[in-house]
C-alpha cells in the first residue's frame, strides 16, 4: 500500500493557513482564543510550526489585523477606480465598506472592538483609517490634507454609527449606504 503525502506548502501559504486558522479562532471565540498552542491544534500543525512564522500570539493577531485592513483598503480602492465620476467613486467605495463589513465584520469587530490593543500594536496607521480615507479624499478630490482629515474622521464615525444601525435592523443597508455617500459627498463639498 503506497501513502501519498500532499506536498509542502510554501511559506507564505503556510503563513495564510495560520491566519485562517487564528481568524476562525476570533470569530467563534474572541481574540483570547488565540495561543500559539491552540493555533497549532486548529491549523493540525505541530506546536513548534506556528513560532516559525510568529514571534507570539499578538504578532499573529496584529498579522491578522493588518491583513483584513489591507483587504477592505484594496476592496475601497478598487471601487473608486472603476468610475471617473466621483458620485460614483464614492457610492463604490461606501458599497465595497458594506460589503466587506457584511462579510467579515465579526472578525473585524472581534479584532479593533472597544479595549482592543490591536490597532495600535498594529501602528499601521499610514494606510488605515482616517489617514488613509484622507489620503483618499487629497488624492482622488483635491481636498487641502487637514480638511481631508476632518472629513475622513466624520465619514469614519458615521460609516461605524451605519454599521451599528445594520446590525441592529434600525435601517436597511441601501438606506445607510444612501446616507453615508450623501454624507460623503456634503464632506468634499460635491453637493
Amino acid at each position: 500500500m503506497t501513502t501519498t503525502l500532499s506536498p509542502r506548502l510554501t511559506s507564505t501559504a503556510r503563513r495564510e493557513q495560520l491566519l485562517e486558522a487564528a481568524a476562525d479562532l476570533v470569530i467563534e471565540r474572541g481574540v483570547g482564543a488565540v495561543t500559539m498552542e491552540g493555533l497549532a491544534v486548529r491549523a493540525q500543525v505541530s506546536k513548534a510550526l506556528p513560532y516559525k512564522h510568529f514571534e507570539n500570539a499578538d504578532a499573529v493577531l496584529v498579522e491578522l489585523y493588518r491583513r483584513e485592513m489591507a483587504n477592505l483598503g484594496a476592496a475601497v480602492l478598487e471601487a473608486v477606480a472603476t468610475s471617473d465620476d466621483p458620485r460614483e467613486q464614492l457610492r463604490g467605495a461606501i458599497r465595497a465598506y458594506f460589503d466587506i463589513v457584511i462579510q467579515r465584520g465579526i472578525l473585524l469587530a472581534n479584532l479593533s472592538g472597544s479595549g482592543s490593543e490591536i490597532p495600535q500594536m498594529a501602528n499601521a496607521g499610514d494606510r488605515i483609517g482616517t489617514t488613509f480615507l484622507g489620503d483618499l479624499f487629497v488624492q482622488n478630490f483635491g481636498l487641502p490634507k487637514a480638511k481631508a482629515r476632518v472629513a475622513a474622521a466624520l465619514l469614519l464615525g458615521a460609516l461605524l454609527g451605519a454599521v451599528e444601525a445594520l446590525a441592529h435592523g434600525e435601517a436597511s443597508r441601501s438606506r445607510l449606504e444612501s446616507a453615508s455617500a450623501d454624507l460623503a459627498l456634503h464632506l468634499i463639498g460635491i453637493d
